[in-house]
Formats: C-alpha cells, structure tokens, sequence
C-alpha cells in the first residue's frame, strides 16, 4: 500500500493495477479534474534484497543503497528523455513526478488501458497480421528512434512493457518500463556487461555479458514472431529462420529473419532497421530474372532497373530517339531514391551488374513523392513482376510509356495505384507480351485523363480487359491503337467506358486475332467527335457482330476499317457522317463472309478516296446507301453495283 503522505495529500488510490519486481502499480485520480494517472510504487527494502541476492552481500553500505536508489532516477531519466526534446512523442509513457520518503518511491506516469501481452491474449485472442505488426512498429519507431540517437537501449523489450492506450478508437501503442535501460556510449568499450531482460526475449550474447544495443532488436524480432504465430520460436526455429516463410509479406518475412540471427554482428543493426523496406510507404518493388543472355564472354552485363536509353531490335542495339525525355528521372539520385538489392542497400543507379543467374529482387524507395512516372521501366526486358501496391502516385500527372516493352513482364500489382491526377497513360502497357491480367484497383480514376493511346498494344498474352466503373468518368481524346495486336484478347468490356470526347479510335482492336466479343454501353459509348477510325478492326478475324453505336458527324479516316474481318456478317453504320473528303480504301476488303452493310449516313464525292473499298465481299448481298449517291456508288464498284441499295 502507498504510505508517502505527499502523494496521498495529491491523488485519490483507485486500486492496484499488477505488481513488478520491487513493488507495484496503483490506479489514482487528480481530483481537481479527475485525471486518471499510474503510479509505479517501489520498496527500497525490495531492491535491496536483489542486491544482497545477486551480489553475496550480508548488508549493502549506506553508500551503495544510495547508489541503488539512484537507478531509480536513472529510470526516470531514461522516461524524460524518451519522450522527446519537445515532449511531443505520444509512443512513450508520460513521466509526471516522482515521491520518495524512507522506504518507498513513488514515479507518477501516464495511465493506459492494458499491456500487450494482456490485450494480445485476452481480447485480440488472433494473430496480428502484416497491417497491425506494421502499425505497432512504426509507432513504437518514435521512440526507438530517441532513445538510438541518445544511445540508450531498453535492454527489457517484452509484451509486458509494450502499452495500449486508446485514443478516439485508435490504439496508441508505448513503450513502458525503462528500469534497466542504459546510455551504452558511457560504457567500456561501447558494451553492456550485466544481464538484464526476461530469458523468452533475451538475445544469446547478452548471457555472455558482453553486448550492444542489437539486443533489442532480437527482442523486438521474438515480439513480431510471437503476434503472428501466439508463441515463442523455438531453437529449431530459429536456427533455419533464414528458409521459414512466417507471412506472406515479403518485407515483413526478412524484417524476422534478419532480427534473429544469432550472431549480433550479422543481425541488423539499428540505422538498417529503421531503413527497412518495410517501414517504407513510398516504394515500388521489382522482380528481376537474369539468364546466360545476360552474359558477355562469361561476365555479367549491366542490367536496367530503371528506363532504358537502348532497346534491342533485331539483335542490335539501337538508340531510341523521343522528341519529350522525363526530366524527373534524369534527376533521380541517392538524395531522393534509396536502392535495395535482395534487401541489401547499395549506392543507386538506374542499373546494377548481377553477380549469378537467378531471380533478383529490387526496392526503390523514393524520398519524394513523383510527378512523372513517363518511361519509368521503358525498355527493361528482365523486369517479371512490379508491385506499386505500396507506391505513393497521389501527385503524378503523366504515365506514358511507364512500363511501356517490359517485354518479360508477367505480374504488376496496381492495388493502391491512384491516378486522379494522370493526364498521359498513352503506351503505358505497350508490348508487354508476357502480361496475362491487368487489374485496375476500384480507384483507378481517369477523369483527367486526355490520350491512352496504345495503352494496352502488343500486350499478346492477355486474354481479357474489364474497365473499372471509375472509367465511365473521363476526358478522353485518343484512343488510337488502345488494343491493337492484343492477339489473345477474346472478350473485351467496355461497358464503363465513355467516348464522347475521343477524336481518335483508329487501330483500337487491329490484328485482335481471337477476339469474339466487344461489350459495350450505347448510353456513353457516344463517338460523335471521333474523325480517325482507320484500321480499327483490322484482322479481328472471329469478330462476327459489331454493335458499337457510332455517331461520329465528320469522320475522315476510315481506311481499313474493317478489313478482313473474315467472320463479320452484318454492319450498322447508319448513324455515322462520313465527310467528302474522308478517306474510307479498304474499308471492307475482305470481309468473305459479310452479308448486310449500311451506310446511309455517309456523304460521297469525287475527293473522297474509296478504291478497294469493298474488294473480296463474297457473300455481300445488300450494301444500303443514301439515295443522294447511290450512282456514285454504282459507278465507282461496278463489279457489285446490283448490291447497292437504299431505305
């Protein structure tokens, strides 16, 4: 029970909240406002005893008790300065005052809500998963960061001494219970030399009594393991960690695996734990496979992690000439960009020279957030996978050519991608062959996007595109060459997809092979300001309706329209304008198996240059026309001129 008069004078006793080695902790209350507030009560007879215990001592002098009693005040220290220059860091408990009479100390400390261990097995009852263990990490970095720059460890990291506050329904997490926290820098040495922590979360080094602030980390390292699995890792465990795949987060799995490891000297230290990817919310993460290609006569060649300058077209390696270059990642350096090379930080560049075959792993992490995202990976053909999941494009506005012949690119995670600011993502998938699904995040928002021109060209391993509704929304114009040589796209939808505004559709689905079906909704699929549509459907070869409701009122490129869609039988083109200067040469040609055309909307003159239009029509038997021209019609394909119809 508390008998230091003073604080009893000061604060209303609620009751004992848990007991610790020298005494314990109360529940009080402030009167005068009713703030509630921990005291951690300690028998100085109590200290004692461990003294007399640890040391074979009958009786300590006055002297050494008044040392003992000062490890106390270190304590308290050890609080104020955890709390930051300016007090303001909230991932720490709050040292108020401090009472002493003969026999107890009494430290006054902010109250929370419960310890970890506690609320882990008692409420949550489940597993952390990577979210929840990144959360309490980077709160309780606050205060590992003060406490590192002071060079002071806790040397007691454990569940106990990690506590909960509740906060407007948040949890805050603090790190409590600073009694044999040490400054190392004052050491012999720079080691600490007693044993201290609870033997669960003791690192191996500090029983050999001779040991650094990398303690903490092991401790830190049994924590994490402990929230994900509900136990503490077993020698066995521990002794292969480097081969145990605890989440399915990567970054989280070697945060583990690089915090226990035995030897201290290996593990990592505290300026690379604060630098782990995993604490970064800014990175993109790359999957690199490196083969005998990339080899010269036995030595490895650099490889492209960023955009390429060169791209090899026929075995030879030819500068890639471009009227615009991206400013933003010429300017990318080791102030702005840390590279992390199978998780190991290396001084960056844009390329790195592998020392074997295999699979590599690449973090950017960006110290700033980007703009410019055009020609980002342009050109690196060993790229497999990237994941933006984790990327910060809250403030880009142009996305040309981003991945634009990654041609070995199989996976990209675009989860958190945010694009609400993107104007270009014209060329942005361009020739990446090997891509089997794009999902689009249900953010993906292209209201401000104005040319997607060839976006998705050459991509000839997918198989299917579904926009998101978010696509219903924009202020596109281009569109030209959107799908063009998608040779395995069989199905797309483009229900959420409104083309009011687009001026170019020309190439949209040419040399789409296998594409059957083309869904779309007529309400906002209105192309009235579309002029180009040359070679839109070009070689759609399994194309047999086109029910797209073209209303474009000017058009002028209609060249190959939809040449050699063999297995089309009918075309509704009554809405659309053709002017009498367009363009409109095989526009059919080869359409064998076309039944029914109508164009009653197009106007016909002597500009206009139309021969080949309906060349190899072998089963056509009514073309309908504008009464207006229906002679030119007859005079200009005389070989089907009894085809040739009007309303």
């Amino acid at each position: 029970m508390i008998e230091i008069e003073e604080l009893k004078k000061k604060y209303e006793l609620r009751g004992s909240k848990g007991a610790g080695a020298f005494g314990s902790v109360f529940e009080v209350i402030l009167p005068e406002n009713g703030e509630k507030r921990a005291v951690k009560l300690i028998i100085k007879q109590n200290i004692i005893d461990y003294f007399v215990q640890t040391h074979d001592y009958n009786e300590p002098t006055d002297k050494e008790k008044e040392a003992l009693f000062d490890e106390v005040n270190e304590e308290i220290n050890n609080m104020i300065i955890a709390e930051g220059e300016k007090k303001d860091n909230k991932n720490t408990v709050k040292y108020y005052e401090k009472f002493e009479d003969g026999k107890q100390i009494a430290i006054v400390m902010e109250l929370c809500d419960f310890d970890l261990l506690s609320f882990f097995y008692k409420i949550k009852k489940v597993p952390f998963n990577d979210k929840e263990i990144y959360e309490l990490l980077i709160q309780l970095n606050n205060t590992f960061k003060i406490m590192h720059e002071n060079k002071r460890y806790h040397r007691d990291l454990s569940l106990n001494n990690i506590l909960i506050k509740i906060e407007n329904d948040k949890k805050i997490y603090k790190l409590s219970d600073y009694g044999v926290s040490k400054k190392l820098a004052t050491l012999k040495n720079n080691k600490f030399s007693t044993e201290a922590g609870k033997p669960n979360y003791m690192a191996p080094e500090v029983k050999k009594k001779k040991y650094d602030g990398r303690c903490d980390l092991w401790s830190l390292g049994i924590i994490i393991y402990i929230l994900i699995k509900k136990k503490n890792p077993s020698d066995e465990i521990i002794d292969k960690i480097s081969t145990i795949e605890l989440t399915t987060n990567a970054d989280l799995n070697n945060l583990i695996q690089r915090l226990l490891v035995k030897d201290p000297n290996k593990r990592l230290n505290w300026d690379e734990y604060f630098e782990h990817p995993f604490f970064s919310k800014n990175k993109i993460i790359i999957k690199l496979r490196v083969t005998e290609k990339n080899k010269i006569n036995n030595e490895f060649k650099d490889i492209n992690i960023l955009e390429n300058e060169y791209y090899l077209m026929n075995d030879k390696p030819i500068k890639y000439q471009e009227k615009e270059k991206n400013k933003e990642l010429e300017d990318l350096n080791e102030n702005n960009i840390k590279l992390f090379i199978n998780y190991e930080q290396v001084p960056f560049k844009k390329s790195f020279k592998p020392t074997k075959i295999g699979e590599y792993e690449i973090q950017l992490i960006f110290k700033k957030k980007m703009k410019n995202l055009s020609y980002l990976f342009r050109g690196c053909e060993n790229i497999i996978s990237i994941d933006l999941s984790s990327f910060d494009s809250s403030e880009c506005i142009n996305m040309k050519y981003m991945f634009g012949k990654c041609t070995n690119l199989e996976v990209i995670n675009l989860t958190n991608l945010n694009t609400s600011n993107v104007t270009d993502m014209s060329y942005m998938f361009n020739k990446c062959k090997k891509l089997k699904n794009i999902r689009f995040p249900k953010s993906f928002n292209i209201e401000k996007v104005e040319n997607m021109a060839f976006m998705f060209h050459q991509c000839i391993g997918l198989s299917s595109i579904e926009f998101p509704i978010s696509f219903s929304k924009n202020n596109l114009k281009n569109i030209c060459g959107l799908f063009g040589k998608c040779n395995n796209l069989t199905k797309i939808d483009l229900t959420n997809l409104k083309t009011e505004n687009v001026d170019d559709m020309s190439f949209m689905f040419d040399q789409c092979f296998n594409l059957e079906t083309i869904v779309i909704n007529p309400d906002i699929f209105i192309s009235k300001k579309v002029t180009k549509m040359s070679n839109m459907f070009y070689r759609c070869y399994k194309l047999k309706n086109i029910n797209l409701k073209f209303n474009p009122e000017n058009a002028n490129f209609t060249s190959f329209m939809f040449n050699e869609c063999i297995q089309l039988e009918e075309v509704d083109l009554s809405k659309m304008k053709i002017n009498e200067n367009a363009n409109i040469v095989h526009m059919f040609d080869g359409c064998e198996n076309l039944k029914k055309i109508n164009l009653s909307s197009f106007v016909i003159s002597d500009k206009n240059t139309m021969n080949n239009m309906f060349d190899n029509l072998k089963k056509i038997e009514k073309i309908i026309v504008n009464k207006d021209y229906l002679n030119e019609f007859k005079k200009n394909f005389k070989s089907i001129e009894s085809k040739f119809t009007t309303n």
